[in-house]
């Protein structure tokens, strides 16, 4: 499927929104584009995560990681169609378990490429490499 018709699918589910919205950042746009949508139809998620994966298949990269939580399924899928491990990124740690803030198995050296379902100011990317690196470091 062209972007261009990739864009009207968007459209057509009501992933592409046109008016006056504030985003987590405080930011408003005059534009959203709700991803959440794409993943219940999978012709346009399968086109949507083909894309990425190509995108990123010019990159030498050894995994790829999601933020929680809308970021998981893209990065899951992405991470699928490359044949690569995947990694995701906890908001906070939970109080059972490991306790951690990234799951998976990040090893020293290892390049990670993230994903999240938006970026608005780029914060939540931002923190998410910090705290890869700061887990390989460890």
């Amino acid at each position: 499927m062209p972007s261009d018709e990739l864009a009207i699918s968007l459209y057509r589910i009501g992933a592409i929104k046109f008016g006056r919205f504030k985003l987590t950042s405080g930011i408003e746009s005059p534009i959203y584009i709700d991803l959440r949508l794409a993943i219940t139809h999978p012709s346009i998620y399968r086109q949507l995560v083909k894309s990425m994966a190509d995108l990123l298949s010019g990159f030498n990269i050894d995994a790829v990681a999601g933020i929680e939580t809308a970021g998981i399924p893209w990065a899951s899928m992405v991470a699928y169609e490359l044949g690569k491990g995947m990694i995701y990124v906890r908001k906070e740690a939970k109080e059972h378990g490991t306790a951690r803030l990234v799951e998976g198995d990040l090893r020293q050296g290892m390049r990670v490429a993230v994903i999240d379902d938006v970026v608005t100011t780029g914060g939540s990317i931002i923190r998410a490499i910090r705290l890869l690196g700061a887990t390989v470091a460890m």
